[in-house]
């Protein structure tokens, strides 16, 4: 299965890395005998040994946190790596990373297993990391990863403020009018006296007014 597969490319990868020949037949020994996390974090171990515990934790973290992953350029600008340096921590990760739509995401099955190495705190320090990048950016792809950072570190106030901008508005609409409704859904129950429903539908008539439905024609 999937999570085999996996395991089996992970252990593949630290034996590729493995420097001791007269001792490789104990270390398959050994590698045989983990489950599928403890292979994960032997071989992220290896790879924290190699490159600093605190770079490799901000990467994952700052996957993690993210909402549908980061592109390449994103992660080492918010790093402030050099491209050279990224590309060298990039080649040890590839092997525990996917690519969808050109973001950076971890594989089925890592993320869980990083949780011993991923405190709470990290990865809220990667969220305000990921906040504070986006900011500096006027894209409906960073409104979009706003938004959901918003609600993950309950800035409701921030929150609001980027959906109350009809243009982010429209934006978060075209994307997912579903996901949206969820985000103005949080903010009135978490104060129904600050953020009313109101606001939301005045907002709704606007863009409706403003992106009409496609007429149906007869065929």
């Amino acid at each position: 299965n999937t999570s085999q597969l996996t395991s089996l490319c992970t252990a593949l990868s630290c034996l590729v890395s493995f420097g001791h020949f007269e001792n490789l037949d104990d270390y398959i020994s050994k590698l045989t005998q983990m489950d599928d996390k403890k292979i994960f974090m032997h071989a992220m171990n290896q790879i924290r040994d190699l490159f600093g515990k605190e770079t490799i934790d901000k990467i994952l973290a700052l996957i993690i946190a993210s909402k549908h992953g980061l592109e390449e350029n994103e992660l080492r600008e918010i790093l402030g790596l050099r491209q050279l340096d990224w590309s060298s921590v990039y080649s040890s990760l590839v092997n525990f990373l996917v690519s969808q739509n050109s973001r950076l995401m971890l594989k089925d099955g890592y993320k869980e297993a990083t949780g011993s190495i991923l405190t709470s705190k990290k990865i809220n320090d990667a969220r305000q990391a990921i906040t504070r990048y986006f900011r500096t950016i006027d894209t409906d792809r960073s409104c979009d990863e706003l938004a959901y950072q918003y609600l993950h570190t309950e800035d409701y106030d921030s929150l609001y403020n980027l959906i109350l901008c009809y243009k982010n508005f429209k934006s978060l609409y075209l994307l997912n009018e579903y996901e949206l409704a969820t985000y103005w859904r949080s903010l009135i129950e978490h104060d129904p006296g600050k953020y009313s429903l109101e606001v939301y539908s005045i907002l709704g008539h606007q863009f409706h007014a403003d992106v009409p439905l496609p007429v149906e024609h007869d065929i």
